[in-house]
């Protein structure tokens, strides 16, 4: 008798997951929720995520070693940074969107290890968005 593989979530499904539930406790969450999908073509799963007045994002997972995250300010500065692990995202996530901390979170795209492959933070917090607007 052949032995048959159990189907259950893939490493994307599963991460997209981990994701949308630390998001969730962080309170990035509001106004609409944490919605998880998939794209169409079947490339990558996502999970939007908001802070009502402040940021709106989308967190692509292409694979567990290939995190896109994606997000636009409340003036509608857009950025977007590639990360290479699932802590990385996770850590980037805190810093980028909960801590404020913007040294913090370049930090980890620079660990990341492909730093250049994205473009560099600079509206991440309210002091630097006051920067850039003067």
């Amino acid at each position: 008798m052949a032995k048959t593989k159990e189907a259950g979530p893939s490493p994307r499904a599963e991460l997209t997951g981990q994701i949308a539930a630390f998001l969730r406790e962080c309170g990035l969450d509001q106004v609409y929720g944490c919605v998880e999908g998939r794209d169409p073509k079947n490339r990558y799963r996502s999970v939007t995520f908001c802070r009502a007045r402040t940021v709106d994002g989308e967190v692509r997972v292409y694979s567990p070693g290939f995190v896109q995250v994606k997000w636009q300010d409340g003036r509608g500065g857009k950025q977007s940074v590639v990360l290479s692990s699932k802590q990385d995202a996770l850590d980037f996530l805190y810093f980028a969107f909960v801590a404020c901390d913007d040294e913090a979170a370049q930090g980890v795209v620079d660990r990341s290890g492909l730093a250049g492959e994205c473009r560099k933070l600079g509206v991440l917090s309210r002091k630097a968005s006051k920067k850039r607007n003067k």
